[in-house]
């Protein structure tokens, strides 16, 4: 059966379309979230759902584990970030990110240490999070469009947004200073990744390439 080759499992318990999937530093557990409006915490070996998170109002755009593995953090269409134990599914902070509902949180991204979390809106605004203060310190705010895409490098010190400007931008993660941006790709930046030496940044696109960068010289 060439159309199920390759494939060890097949999770099967979200009502709707899956928007995304991230394995906890262990590997033995995944995180998905989707348009049903729950997260699930996946046991990978005996492949069933250990927790279903219900919180969210409307779609779940994007869930993640914390780097420790501790908390997840998931963003929703209903304007709202989440972030939740892990083991229990207790929420442990709630932040209503937009006044407007129809603007939405698209992306997110823990620093390596799991102190700060990064969120990408619709309208093109990056939102800087202290997860132990529960409040916002800082917002990116320019003529971005969409950000789809966001990534700390191992080291902490950067931070990358991508999205529907077509154009890969580099922040320091202290000052949040923009630093470079860099232009190549034709259609929308869907993902990045920082190589973990920092000497290196992946981005896919919509213009179906995946470039490699220098983030000294772009």
């Amino acid at each position: 059966d060439l159309e199920n080759e390759g494939v060890a499992s097949t999770l099967s318990e979200h009502f709707n379309s899956v928007y995304s999937v991230d394995f906890n530093s262990l590997g033995n557990l995944l995180s998905s979230s989707s348009y049903d409006g729950t997260v699930k915490i996946w046991d990978v070996k005996k492949e069933e759902v250990l927790k279903t998170f219900k919180g969210h109002i409307l779609s779940v755009n994007k869930a993640l584990f914390s780097p420790n593995g501790r908390f997840i953090a998931s963003c929703s269409s209903d304007g709202t970030l989440k972030i939740w134990e892990a083991k229990t599914g207790t929420t442990v902070i709630n932040i209503k990110d937009q006044s407007n509902w129809k603007i939405r949180t698209k992306s997110l991204a823990f620093s390596p240490d799991g102190q700060i979390l990064a969120s990408g809106t619709s309208d093109g605004i990056i939102k800087i999070w202290d997860i132990k203060k529960a409040k916002q310190i800082n917002t990116i705010k320019k003529d971005y469009g969409v950000i789809s895409s966001l990534a700390f490098s191992h080291d902490g010190k950067y931070i990358a947004t991508g999205g529907a400007d077509k154009k890969l931008r580099i922040f320091d993660a202290t000052s949040f200073k923009e630093l470079m941006v860099i232009k190549g790709h034709s259609w929308n930046i869907n993902s990045i990744s920082f190589r973990p030496d920092g000497k290196m940044i992946a981005s896919g696109s919509t213009d179906k390439t995946v470039r490699l960068w220098d983030p000294k010289t772009g």
